[in-house]
């Protein structure tokens, strides 16, 4: 029984040497005794946080480059350096795409101002990841595109749209074996953000997710949504027109030529303009009867009525949103035109614009239209309602 449990403890002595990140670091860092310390007890939490070696070996040496310069009392405190360390794991998981990126000004109340502004400094020198990481990134965590591509939503300037079309091509380009679900999924998000601000490109990019294994019969492409559509086309010729192109990408699979004729669609050509003599003539005599008209009317002594604008309520108000679903909730989740209209009417509100508003609040929510036509009818989409209120 003895020679078990000594046998136990020496397997754990053993276990413990081996993966705890201060030993295996020891010699190939020249490690100082609590140096090793602070590492060891923190080994659970790098590797969980961190996961990949590469992405350790780099925190390592970036929280040692910010330790090493802190005073010796400082390097001492065990509490000031679990929060060191947290903050500096944190760098790595936003540098490296491994997390949601987060909010530091936590780390700005808890660690003294000059180690808070220490580890900013040090943090522009991180290197970047190698091809062959990051792609071992991409295969084990499909989710970080996800993550780059809201990065470039949070920076994304809309006086440079071409930019972020191309640094959405490129991640695609870049990481195109990660998988078909993942990429669709990129350059649809990407369609629907750039509807707001260029249509040209967010037309492009669309057609880059139909790209995207478009011979797969299991498969179906979504079509454009109809909250986008009166973004993207100024009219439902134009519309056609693309549905057109799409329709002839399919059959020859030319995607620049797709793209060259989407940019011709917004071209706007200069319309040739002729002018009769006699319309001229017609123009400037009612020009002249109505200033005559204007004339009198103003050297009348008759007092002008001051009429009140009407004034329309905000259509944004969570009470009228709640009257709307109540509605829908009464009529089981469908409501005709005529009750609708009936309904917005009854409220001074545009019809179409209230449920384009209420859409556009819940789009970032659902990824999709929560109240959508169905032929001569509104729905209420129950499922996501029932999310809302859940």
């Amino acid at each position: 029984m003895i020679i078990v449990i000594i046998s136990v403890c020496v397997f754990a002595l053993i276990e413990y040497f081996r993966t705890s990140l201060g030993f295996i670091y020891w010699r190939k860092l020249k490690l100082k005794i609590y140096e090793v310390g602070y590492l060891n007890n923190y080994s659970k939490k790098i590797k969980r946080t961190l996961i990949f070696c590469f992405c350790i070996e780099v925190f390592i040496g970036f929280y040692l480059d910010v330790f090493r310069e802190l005073a010796d009392k400082q390097q001492k405190d065990k509490i000031l350096n679990r929060r060191l360390m947290d903050f500096c794991i944190a760098v790595i998981q936003k540098k490296y795409y491994l997390s949601s990126v987060s909010d530091d000004s936590i780390y700005k109340e808890t660690l003294p101002e000059e180690i808070y502004a220490k580890v900013k400094d040090k943090e522009q020198s991180v290197r970047m990841l190698t091809a062959s990481e990051e792609r071992e990134l991409f295969n084990r965590d499909l989710k970080r595109i996800k993550r780059i591509f809201n990065h470039l939503v949070i920076v994304f300037d809309k006086n440079h749209s071409e930019k972020m079309y191309d640094q959405i091509c490129t991640l695609a380009v870049n990481y195109k074996k990660i998988g078909v679900v993942p990429l669709r999924n990129l350059f649809y998000h990407a369609y629907h953000f750039m509807a707001d601000y260029d249509r040209v490109i967010s037309l492009k990019l669309y057609l880059h997710y139909l790209n995207v294994k478009r011979g797969s019969i299991t498969f179906k492409h979504k079509a454009i949504i109809k909250y986008n559509v009166t973004k993207l086309f100024d009219n439902e010729t134009q519309k056609q027109k693309f549905e057109t192109i799409c329709d002839q990408f399919r059959q020859d699979n030319d995607l620049e030529k797709a793209f060259e004729r989407t940019e011709e669609l917004f071209k706007r050509g200069r319309r040739k303009i002729s002018l009769h003599i006699d319309s001229i003539r017609e123009a400037n005599t009612m020009q002249h009867e109505v200033a005559q008209m204007l004339g009198q009317y103003l050297d009348s002594d008759e007092p002008v009525k001051n009429e009140q604008p009407v004034v329309v309520e905000s259509d944004h108000t969570l009470e009228r949103r709640k009257e709307l679903f109540d509605l829908f909730i009464s009529h089981s989740f469908r409501l005709n035109q005529q009750e609708l209209n009936i309904f917005a009417a009854s409220r001074g509100l545009f019809r179409d614009t209230f449920i384009e508003r209420i859409n556009d609040d819940y789009y970032e929510t659902f990824d999709d239209l929560l109240i959508e036509e169905d032929g001569d009818d509104y729905v209420l989409n129950e499922d996501y309602y029932k999310q809302l209120n859940g």
